[in-house]
């Protein structure tokens, strides 16, 4: 049965009251961190000049100098192929799937829906006493002019007392301020400025920041998100109080722009014919690049740098004609390597060892606790979460693999598919198609699946609640000995077909509900809604029902 979970946002410095499930911190914990959370838009896994994301001759110095100073994350995965669904496993530390998101929002057929208002990261670090601030963007819902405007008037009717039946937006979400841009079907954006190919020459004359419309800039839409961040945290750092920010930038998402002056730096031929998106598309990574830089700088300028964690990464693969995924097959609304792995580089100064590369498994649902334990804070126990903290194997404290646990993925644009991973095996399910099985240790490319002799077509349509392997599949891949155990042990189980069939039947269990059955995912909420913005001055009351299941 679905527990229910109703609990108060006092926004600002009052905390966040949930029974008795309020934030614990770490007393022995060191100073804590501010969070700086840098989110590209479709880059590829080959789209940078920082090895091992090469291979498409883009020229990212900035990025460079950053991964010198960094942990580079080679086996970095994202919860979903598109955008909306990842954002959302970002925030909330959830599958996508659980909250209902399996499409994007503002087009296809999830356009008019909304992130439910569920504990998440920004509300988490807001009761923590940060400065939250979301700049770029955002592609969780509410951000429809017709979301704005009843925001803006359900907040002068209740005066910050109540809520209204209104679409939540960045400031529902947990985040005091925020910088995007309308959003929706009849969006500007989406009307005019992406089919005419304006978007980042005339985005910036289209911002909103904190339900209002922002002041007009001629600047390159990246510039001026660069600058909005650069402002935060000048602001928040003269205050006294730490940040977490997320800058999530447009680029390199089409339409494909040329950005001045980085088409100087690529070579004529680059703009011929079919090359010219992947030109522009080029010119559109240097920018933001560029700009990363000069948010690394006011960082240093501010003397914050060895109190500041920095992440970037992408929201997944690159799309057709425009970036690359590497090695890897598929790309953007692909469940295959190239659709989900991206670049992903963590740099905490004085903290993490710099030019260090690591191939552990990670996962966008692992941001959340990942960043709570390097604040030394706590989840509050009756939240679920799907990620886990990666900061042990950041810091080098750990040497696990990191891809024991069941990972589920779920897609249903550009044709419905499922994808599921436990302790280095994966299993892929596209439409009708055949399912594959590989052994991700041996195989991370995809180009050799492997063929076992059984039968798992009549796959249980159990709900997805059990994260356990059966006890000898768990063995057999590394249990034991630890996983990724050289022991002879795990060697000949991970080569035993029978062992092996144990495995593939134990995934495709797990998709059954998405794939074998072709249900669209569970809702586990209903949709929630809230009226008026965080502020010390008002309480904001969320109900949260029919909240995340138990398992």
């Amino acid at each position: 049965m679905m527990n229910r979970i109703c609990f108060l946002l006092l926004a600002s410095l009052l905390p966040l009251v949930c029974s008795s499930d309020s934030i614990n911190y770490n007393s022995s914990s060191l100073r804590r961190p501010n969070i700086l959370m840098i989110l590209a838009d479709d880059l590829g896994y080959g789209d940078l000049s920082v090895p091992p994301f090469t291979g498409h001759g883009i020229k990212t110095p900035e990025l460079e100098a950053m991964a010198l100073s960094s942990v580079v994350m080679t086996n970095f995965h994202v919860a979903a192929p598109i955008c909306t669904p990842t954002r959302a496993s970002i925030l909330t530390g959830l599958f996508p799937w659980r909250v209902g998101i399996y499409s994007i929002y503002g087009s296809g057929p999830q356009a008019y829906e909304h992130l439910a208002v569920v504990p998440n990261l920004p509300m988490t670090f807001l009761e923590a006493g940060y400065h939250t601030a979301h700049i770029g963007k955002w592609h969780l819902g509410g951000m429809r002019g017709s979301d704005l405007a009843g925001r803006r008037e359900a907040y002068k009717k209740s005066k910050g007392a109540s809520c209204q039946e209104v679409n939540p937006g960045p400031h529902q979400h947990g985040f005091v301020e925020y910088v995007a841009m309308e959003e929706g079907l009849d969006s500007y954006r989406l009307k005019t400025m992406i089919p005419k190919s304006t978007l980042y020459h005339e985005g910036a004359k289209y911002l909103v920041r904190n339900e209002e419309p922002y002041t007009k800039s001629n600047d390159i839409l990246t510039n001026r998100q660069a600058d909005e961040a650069i402002r935060v945290m000048n602001e928040t750092v003269a205050s006294g109080k730490n940040f977490f920010i997320h800058l999530w930038f447009d680029a390199p998402h089409g339409p494909w722009e040329i950005i001045e002056p980085y088409n100087k730096w690529y070579s004529p031929t680059k703009w011929e014919g079919a090359n010219s998106r992947n030109a522009k598309y080029a010119t559109m990574v240097s920018s933001m690049d560029a700009n990363i830089g000069r948010v690394r700088r006011a960082i240093q300028d501010m003397g914050i740098a060895e109190n500041t964690l920095i992440v970037f990464l992408s929201d997944n693969g690159p799309e057709e004609m425009a970036g690359s995924a590497g090695p890897f097959k598929g790309r953007k609304r692909s469940l295959y390597e190239g659709g989900i792995r991206v670049p992903c580089i963590w740099e905490w100064k004085g903290r993490l060892t710099p030019g260090k590369k690591i191939d552990a498994f990670g996962l966008s649902t692992d941001l959340f606790p990942t960043f709570l334990d390097a604040a030394g804070l706590t989840k509050p126990p009756r939240i679920k979460i799907d990620g886990t903290s990666l900061l042990a194997i950041l810091e080098g404290k750990s040497f696990r693999k990191g891809d024991e646990r069941l990972v589920t993925w779920h897609k249903d644009i550009g044709g419905k598919a499922g994808a599921a991973w436990s302790h280095g095996y994966k299993l892929v399910k596209v439409g009708n198609e055949p399912q594959v099985f590989f052994d991700m240790r041996l195989d991370d490319k995809e180009n050799s699946p492997i063929n076992i002799a059984t039968d798992v077509s009549a796959a249980s349509s159990t709900a997805i609640t059990s994260f356990s392997m059966p006890s000898d599949v768990e063995g057999g891949a590394g249990g034991g000995g630890g996983v990724g155990s050289s022991s002879n042990t795990a060697t000949s189980h991970r080569a035993d077909p029978s062992h092996l069939s144990k495995v593939q039947a134990f995934l495709v269990e797990k998709l059954a509900l998405f794939v074998a059955h072709g249900n669209k995912p569970v809702r586990v909420h209903k949709e929630t809604r809230a009226c008026n913005a965080p502020n010390a001055s008002s309480v904001l009351e969320l109900f949260w029902s029919e909240c995340v299941p138990e398992f």
